[in-house]
């Protein structure tokens, strides 16, 4: 990008809340002197900028692709960045950058996680950085035809193609170590699991033994209902099951952590109002952000804990695990822990950051 190397527009493509980190990164390596342009609103009101001869990078959002690809006819260079949201084959996204690969000079993706998660998403985002097509296949069915067989109803690779499909994506995939990075033996941060108090793991024990809730409710059916009810919204439907719970997290915030920064991530919104509601009734300093949040709240509110003038900030995950910049917090919470892998890690990844020299 800093070379020039194409005198035509650059798309960047990248998670709603991923936008604004690309501009500020792009002006901290001093290529302010480019014209950068977020497409924001509707088509209207993103036809102008795309049709000005001068711009040089746009910046677009997974989700408004399929909308833009009859007033977007793709770039000379794509970049995706977060590349594990090109998924599905089926999808409308997927097909509009497969087809708009096929037209750039240039096209990559990036990702901080180990990708593809499953085999069927190797080929979309490898024939992504190829061109549209990966292992001389163009379309999708017939690159599986080749390497996959039917087991009643699943699919499975053909053991004797297994080396073959490895050895390809590993060649084809540009994977930097730590040590690549330079990063071999700089700690990075450092996880602590709090081990619990004799009079809390005696309660542990009990119910275990007896089958009985610290509110009173008893009986295996009880135990069974708590825990499909913790699996399925982290107790939230039924709160004085697991009231605990949050109330341990406030007497952390009020002790332990009195003098801390704290990123608190729930997997589900229900969960996140009902601690934002006990925040307030404990005159906390706190603000969150879930899948209802503008877009400019949202920046107003990262800004806000960035700044030290909110020391808690609650964070839905699904909204809160791309590109965001959490790094001032010592200390991150999981209220609920998502069962994906790669939230959990991409969250994780929120609250620390190369360079970060506090501990956490």
């Amino acid at each position: 990008v800093s070379q020039s190397r194409y005198s035509s527009d650059l798309l960047i493509v990248a998670p709603k809340t991923v936008l604004t980190a690309w501009e500020e990164e792009l002006i901290t390596e001093g290529l302010d002197y480019i014209n950068l342009t977020i497409l924001k609103g509707g088509i209207p009101a993103r036809v102008p900028h795309i049709e000005k001869p001068s711009h040089k990078f746009l910046l677009i959002n997974y989700e408004s692709i399929p909308r833009m690809e009859l007033v977007l006819n793709g770039c000379d260079a794509i970049i995706a960045d977060e590349i594990t949201k090109i998924k599905n084959f089926k999808s409308k996204c997927t097909k509009v950058l497969l087809r708009w690969t096929k037209r750039a000079k240039y096209s990559a993706g990036l990702s901080g996680q180990p990708t593809p998660e499953s085999w069927e998403e190797m080929w979309t985002q490898m024939a992504f950085s190829y061109g549209g097509q990966w292992m001389g296949e163009t379309k999708f069915w017939p690159w599986k035809m080749r390497y996959f067989k039917q087991m009643g109803f699943d699919w499975t690779v053909i053991p004797s193609k297994v080396n073959t499909l490895k050895t390809q994506f590993h060649n084809d995939a540009y994977v930097i170590t730590r040590v690549d990075a330079g990063l071999a033996n700089e700690k990075i941060y450092e996880k602590i699991v709090g081990e619990l108090s004799d009079e809390e793991r005696s309660i542990y024990k009990s119910i275990e033994k007896t089958w009985k809730l610290p509110t009173g409710e008893d009986t295996k059916y009880a135990m069974v209902v708590a825990g499909w009810c913790r699996r399925l919204t982290s107790g939230v439907l039924l709160p004085g099951m697991l009231s605990w719970k949050y109330e341990e997290i406030i007497r952390l915030i009020t002790g332990d952590l009195k003098n801390s920064s704290v990123v608190i991530w729930c997997s589900f919104s229900q969960e996140l109002y009902l601690l934002w509601k006990l925040m307030k009734e404990h005159n906390i300093s706190a603000t969150w952000m879930s899948g209802a949040t503008s877009y400019q709240d949202r920046q107003n509110r990262i800004k806000a804990f960035q700044q030290g003038k909110r020391r808690i900030f609650l964070v839905q995950v699904d909204c809160g695990q791309f590109g965001i910049d959490l790094s001032t917090a010592d200390t991150c919470i999981y209220a609920s822990s998502p069962w994906s892998y790669e939230k959990r890690s991409q969250s994780e990844d929120r609250i620390f950051k190369v360079g970060k020299t506090s501990s956490l």
